[in-house]
C-alpha cells in the first residue's frame, strides 16, 4: 500500500487503461501524447488570434474586444508552451513557432493598435520573449532565429 492508498495492482490496472491495454509505462509514448495535446491545444489558441488579426478592423468599435481576445488567447497559449517545456523533452509548440513567424504576426498586429490600447498585450509579448530567452539550452540559440529575433526590434 502506497502513500496514497494506491496498491501497485490499483497502479497497474490505470495504467494499462492510460495505454489502451498494454500494461507497460511507456513515458516516450505518454510525452509525444502530452505534447501532441499541447500543440493541438496551442493551435487552437493561435488559430482564434490569426482570425481576429483578419478580421481586424482599426476604425470599429469592437478593437477593445479584439485585444481582450487575444491577450486572452496569448495568456493561454504561454501557459502551453509552459507546460509543455515542463513535461516534454519534444518541443512542438516552439518548433511551429519557429517555423510560422508566429511571434512576427503577434508583432506586427500590436503595432497596428492604437498605443492607448496595446499596453496589456506588449506586456504578454514581453513576458514571452523573457519566457524563451531565460531557458538556459535554448535561450541563446533563440536568438539566432530571424522569427525570434525580428519581432523583438
Amino acid at each position: 500500500m502506497s502513500v496514497l492508498g494506491i496498491d501497485s495492482k490499483l497502479r497497474r490496472s490505470f495504467n494499462k487503461l492510460k495505454h489502451n491495454g498494454n500494461e507497460r509505462d511507456n513515458n516516450s509514448n505518454c510525452e509525444a501524447m502530452d505534447s501532441g495535446i499541447y500543440l493541438q491545444t496551442f493551435l487552437h489558441h493561435w488559430n482564434n488570434c490569426h482570425q481576429t488579426f483578419l478580421e481586424y478592423e482599426p476604425d470599429s468599435t469592437q478593437v477593445q474586444d479584439d485585444i481582450i481576445n487575444v491577450c486572452a488567447q496569448l495568456e493561454q497559449m504561454i501557459e502551453l508552451i509552459k507546460f509543455e517545456n515542463a513535461s516534454c523533452s519534444t518541443k512542438s509548440i516552439m518548433d511551429y513557432i519557429l517555423s510560422e513567424n508566429v511571434l512576427g504576426e503577434l508583432s506586427a498586429w500590436t503595432k497596428s493598435l492604437p498605443s492607448s490600447l496595446s499596453g496589456s498585450l506588449l506586456n504578454l509579448e514581453l513576458s514571452l520573449f523573457d519566457f524563451f530567452l531565460a531557458d538556459k539550452e535554448t535561450g541563446t540559440q533563440l536568438l539566432s532565429h530571424q522569427t525570434i529575433l525580428r519581432p523583438m526590434i
